[in-house]
């Protein structure tokens, strides 16, 4: 018991002393934040990992369909096989029949496409994988309230 009651009260120091580390200081006023990447009509912020449209409706996405999105958008115009996709959003080992992709891909098609049977935002690439088609435009996020009104788009 007195071994247990060292070992609670050593992690409860441990707790006490990172809850009383300081905060970073709050951003200065016109400092870059983070950035969106925007396509088409939907805002894409890699840092809250959140998809939005541009008049600010946000759309739920969870964190697997979050990773492949935002890995398709990272190479705009280039595709990726299942593989890639795979290895860039899963650290787990996958298997020559892993069809969670194609699963995933579909998913994310039903909530960002306007006719999902019909996509033009995520097009197959017959043998290849998948690839977004959608120009992608970087949005820098300032931390002065009066520029986060007019994000600052930005060459890719």
């Amino acid at each position: 018991m007195a071994r247990i009651n060292a070992v609670l009260r050593r992690a409860s120091a441990k707790a006490n002393e990172s809850l009383q580390e300081e905060a970073p200081p709050p951003p200065k006023r016109g400092q870059v934040v983070g950035f969106l990447l925007a396509f088409e009509e939907f805002l894409l912020n890699p840092r809250l990992r959140s998809l939005s449209t541009t008049e600010g409706k946000p759309i739920r996405l969870t964190g697997s369909k979050f990773d492949l999105l935002l890995a398709l958008v990272e190479v705009e115009g280039k595709s990726l096989s299942r593989d890639e996709l795979l290895d860039r959003t899963r650290s787990r080992e996958w298997s020559p029949f892993d069809r969670s992709v194609d699963v995933l891909i579909g998913r994310i098609r039903r909530k960002i496409e306007k006719d999902p049977a019909k996509p033009s935002l995520i097009k197959t690439v017959r043998n290849v994988g998948y690839i977004l088609t959608a120009p992608v435009r970087r949005q820098i996020l300032t931390s002065d309230p009066a520029e986060r009104a007019n994000v600052i788009s930005i060459a890719p």
